[in-house]
Order: structure tokens, then C-alpha cells, then sequence
């Protein structure tokens, strides 16, 4: 079988190897269900599509013809570097946050991240809905209380916040 378009081929083959990727990163996350779907239900699912995409842009290289075998270019260097280091920027900040600790499930940590957090930015109701569920899990709800009230007040519309708020009010005091 001939490739009548390089570009089209390798783009699809990056897509279909990107997507076999994360799906198989995904298997380390819960999926969760419908009503609270996990961290890893996202992944599978753009991991799937991205699959499928892929195939169909593979199938169009080996089927449809393009001129010169439309060929692949040189490679864009400075744009290449520019997105990695964003991807490394990001990766050396999210700790800041604290969900690498959280995830890793070092909650200890990843409250006193979302604390720092919370305080550069009193508004920041994602900070604060973390830092709310991190001391949940450290068995501390009546301390989680106010922050899940400011988070649940700033963003009126996250269910993360309003459903974490309940837990904490549910949960037995010790």
C-alpha cells in the first residue's frame, strides 16, 4: 500500500500513538461513574477520540492522493521549544498548587500548597474547594468548613465545592 500524503500519514500516526498513550496513563485513574465521573473518565475519553481521528486522518494519506506526495517541511524550531517550555513551565508550577502532592496522595503537603495558594489569591475558589477537600481527607471537615463556604460563595456553580461542602458537614466530628 503506497502513502499518497507523508503529511497525513505521520500526522495520523502521531495522533493514534498520543491517544494509546493517555489511554493507557487513564488506567491509573479511577473512571468514577456518571454521576461523578473519575480524573482518568476525561483522559479515556479524548484518548478515544483522538484514536479515532487519527485513523481517519491515516486512512485519507493511504487513500486519497495529494500533490508531490505532499511532503513533510522542515522542522519549526522555535516554536517547537517554545511549546515544550511552556509544558515545563506548567510542570514546575502545578506543585505550587499542590496537586502533584494530592495525587500523590501526600495531603499533608498538598493543604499547606493550597493554603499558600488560597492566600495569594483569596479569590481563587479552586485553591480553596482543594485545600477543603484535603482536609477532609486528613480527617479535619470542621476546618475545611470555611473554606468550602468561600469557594461555594465565589463559584456558586462548581459542583466540586458544593458536593465537598456536604461531605464536610456530613462528616462525624472527632
Amino acid at each position: 500500500m503506497k502513502i499518497k500524503s507523508q503529511r497525513d500519514f505521520w500526522a495520523g500516526v502521531m495522533f493514534v500513538g498520543t491517544g494509546v498513550v493517555f489511554a493507557l496513563a487513564a488506567r491509573h485513574h479511577p473512571l468514577g461513574d456518571s454521576a461523578e465521573p473519575g480524573p482518568g473518565t476525561i483522559t479515556l475519553l479524548l484518548s478515544v477520540v483522538m484514536v479515532i481521528l487519527g485513523a481517519i486522518v491515516g486512512f485519507k494519506a493511504l487513500t486519497i492522493e495529494a500533490d508531490d506526495g505532499d511532503p513533510i517541511g522542515a522542522i519549526a524550531w522555535r516554536p517547537l521549544l517554545a511549546i515544550v517550555s511552556a509544558v515545563v513551565v506548567f510542570a514546575a508550577t502545578i506543585t505550587r498548587l499542590g496537586l502533584a502532592f494530592a495525587q500523590q496522595g501526600k495531603l499533608a503537603e498538598a493543604s499547606r500548597e493550597f493554603e499558600r495558594a488560597s492566600r495569594d489569591d483569596p479569590r481563587n475558589a479552586g485553591a480553596l474547594t482543594q485545600l477543603g477537600i484535603s482536609l477532609i481527607e486528613l480527617g479535619r471537615p470542621a476546618e475545611a468548613i470555611p473554606h468550602l463556604e468561600t469557594a461555594v460563595r465565589l463559584d456558586p456553580a462548581s459542583a466540586v465545592a458544593q458536593r465537598a461542602l456536604s461531605r464536610a458537614r456530613d462528616a462525624p466530628a472527632r
